[in-house]
């Protein structure tokens, strides 16, 4: 019974998984993780783009023409803030992009070894057993490759859950899209 709850939920994590994208699901894993890991970084660069807009807030309040020592110095300063936040923005940027990719192959190694894994560790055992004579000609396709005569192999069971989840996560991303799609339709309405 486990293994026949478990090859469903792994089929419809999967399912789920390639309906949203592997690298939507890492952009929103780098942002938590981002949060945690380059706290430092994040907080700095944060500071830099503070201090940048203040010192262009006084350099337009500042005349270039009757006060050009004091503005030549706040370019000077803003020009520096700049390159710092440049350079936290590069940082996280190179961080980002080196996290998306380990976790994209992590998530796709994880979710199809696991597949693989099963259908090879549990090739000859039998998902379930078949009410007797309720599918006498199909019995042999079900069971194939290896499990028992009346039973359903996890090959077939793993390849019907396939489907079905890949119908009910197509029907449900169908019609949260058709609800989105009414609501923005809907005419407003006067109160």
């Amino acid at each position: 019974m486990y293994l026949l709850l478990f090859i469903v939920l792994l089929s419809l994590v999967t399912e789920i998984c390639q309906t949203i994208g592997y690298s939507k699901l890492a952009t929103k894993c780098w942002h938590m993780y981002r949060e945690f890991a380059h706290r430092p970084t994040l907080t700095l660069q944060r500071k830099h783009k503070q201090d940048a807009l203040n010192i262009k807030a006084e350099i337009h309040r500042t005349n270039a023409q009757d006060e050009f020592a004091k503005w030549a110095k706040l370019k000077r300063r803003l020009d520096k803030c700049t390159a710092a936040y440049d350079a936290e923005a590069s940082t996280l940027a190179f961080a980002k992009s080196g996290f998306e990719i380990k976790f994209m192959i992590a998530i796709r190694v994880l979710l199809h070894g696991l597949r693989t894994f099963v259908l090879f560790w549990y090739r000859a055992e039998p998902v379930f057993y078949l009410p007797l004579r309720w599918f006498d000609p199909l019995t042999p396709l079900l069971a194939y490759p290896l499990a028992p005569s009346g039973s359903v192999s996890v090959f077939v069971w793993m390849f019907v859950c396939h489907r079905v989840c890949h119908q009910v996560v197509t029907v449900t991303r169908a019609s949260i899209h058709q609800r989105i799609v009414v609501k923005e339709a809907a005419p407003p309405q006067d109160l």
